[in-house]
């Protein structure tokens, strides 16, 4: 049983990280008015907040608190971050060079990094630090972990509310409670009960009926209702948006439960995506750019063929980085050099 639970995470985070590439394809495709796209509010209001909390089922088995574990964090979610933003830096110069000749300014740069980190890979700097936060819970109380995460989670969103975020602060703040969720479903088998699957088949209905009223721009975070004196409507929409992301994800955790009764072969082709989901939301960013290419094209085919093109040429691409034992280690933070098939 516990080898299907874990194929079953391994399948949700591969269908989150497909969705990433989704989301953007159908962002930039539609570059003024991507925030009003059905498709790009379903996928936003859950995909994310998804990703976090496998982060955290994940964290509930394989990181007990060691020094050396925290070390691998650094390795392999710091030094991505960082890495790609130095090439992003030389990247985004060499294109624009023809009315840019100059490098721009370096610190101011980074500077706008620390101030704000959607700038860079944000995702892999708030899941370091949420795992910051849970080395130095587990140094306070291994057994009451979940409960002080709860208790970090209410002091970062306090923090939040009445002081201008930097590094990232009013991410974390949103994260780590979808992160802790996560930690606690695996830490007390949460996800095994019959309470989890029957909310699971309810939200087959709930989140259809809820997302519809999602919008991006609404989102509302704790920090924002405590900054607001708890106002009525600020807390409702809080709530509001807990319970989209939610039944988004426990209609995820549902759907991706049948898969695991489908045929090994096919297990293995949908499974791959997770196996790389670090390399493919580093690296997808890239190919973005070629969506020009295909402007003349039927909206519909244009996002089918962008998400399939921005896939294809993400993985291939990965697999050409991991075929140099440095590169993989700078980019991925991979110790040994990978022999990846591209499939």
């Amino acid at each position: 049983m516990e080898k299907e639970r874990n194929i079953l995470i391994d399948l949700i985070k591969g269908l989150a990280i497909l969705l990433v590439v989704l989301g953007h394809a159908v962002q930039f495709n539609f570059p003024r008015t991507f925030d009003n796209q059905p498709l790009f509010r379903i996928i936003y209001s859950f995909h994310m907040p998804l990703f976090m909390l496998t982060a955290g089922y994940v964290a509930a088995i394989s990181f007990s608190g060691s020094g050396r574990q925290l070390l691998a964090k650094v390795r392999t979610l710091l030094l991505p971050f960082f890495s790609w933003f130095i090439f992003s830096y030389f990247f985004y110069w060499a294109i624009h060079y023809n009315t840019q000749p100059y490098l721009p300014d370096f610190i101011k740069k980074l500077t706008a990094l620390y101030n704000n980190p959607t700038r860079g890979l944000w995702f892999l700097w708030v899941l370091f630090i949420n795992y910051l936060i849970l080395y130095g819970v587990q140094k306070i109380s291994s057994k009451y972990a979940t409960s002080v995460l709860l208790i970090v989670y209410l002091v970062v969103s306090t923090l939040s509310a009445y002081f201008t975020p930097r590094a990232g602060l009013n991410f974390v703040g949103f994260y780590l409670l979808f992160f802790t969720v996560g930690y606690a479903l695996k830490r007390y088998r949460l996800d095994q009960t019959k309470l989890f699957r029957y909310a699971g088949l309810a939200s087959l209905l709930i989140f259809p009926a809820l997302v519809w009223n999602w919008h991006r721009s609404d989102t509302i975070y704790l920090n924002d209702v405590i900054a607001g004196s708890f106002q009525p409507a600020l807390l409702v929409g809080f709530i509001y948006n807990l319970a989209v992301s939610a039944a988004g994800i426990m209609t995820a955790f549902t759907l991706c439960s049948f898969l695991i009764k489908l045929p090994a072969y096919i297990q293995k082709l949908l499974l791959y995506p997770s196996r790389i989901s670090l390399e493919i939301y580093a690296t997808h960013f890239y190919f973005i750019s070629l969506i020009p290419l295909i402007a003349y094209m039927e909206i519909n085919a244009r996002i089918a063929l962008t998400f399939l093109g921005i896939l294809a040429l993400t993985i291939l691409a990965q697999w050409l980085i991991h075929r140099n034992k440095y590169t993989a280690f700078l980019f991925y933070g991979k110790m040994n050099k990978q022999k990846a098939a591209v499939v």
